[in-house]
């Protein structure tokens, strides 16, 4: 039994499969993670570079909020089903809130659009929910 037990102890043929049966798993594992995460990252920059095309409307002198969101939507490329670009208007005297309609006792109010892009991605592996904001001062 002892001249058995030693006879294996010195045989070490077998050692580089049972390093390759745990470093392939844990490669394979990372190698996923990493894609899993750069699907993310790019979805959100997708969306990132469509609420992009609809400040630069404004800042090229754009008014219209419709025309902003649908510039948005054109510009999100491959956006998910049921993606929604919204355009909102805030406005302010000073630091409070009113409605844009009314005027501002010593000038005219400030005015703030606020560009909402948001998605459900039913296929995505990490991050389902996309959601992203721009937010710029228009007068």
């Amino acid at each position: 039994m002892i001249r058995l037990l030693s006879s294996l102890r010195q045989d070490d043929g077998g050692h580089s499969a049972v390093e390759f049966a745990i470093i392939v798993p844990v490669l394979i594992i990372v190698v996923a993670a990493g894609y899993l995460g750069w699907e993310a990252a790019g979805r959100q920059q997708n969306l990132r570079a469509a609420l992009s095309v609809a400040a630069d409307y404004y800042m090229a002198g754009g008014k219209d909020d419709k025309v902003a969101a649908e510039l948005a939507m054109a510009g999100w490329d491959k956006p998910p089903p049921g993606a929604v670009v919204e355009v909102t208007r805030t406005c302010a005297c000073g630091s409070a809130i009113m409605i844009c309609s009314t005027t501002c006792s010593s000038a005219a109010p400030a005015i703030y659009v606020e560009i909402l892009g948001r998605a459900y991605d039913p296929d995505a592996q990490v991050s389902k929910v996309i959601i992203g904001s721009r937010t710029l001062r228009v007068r």
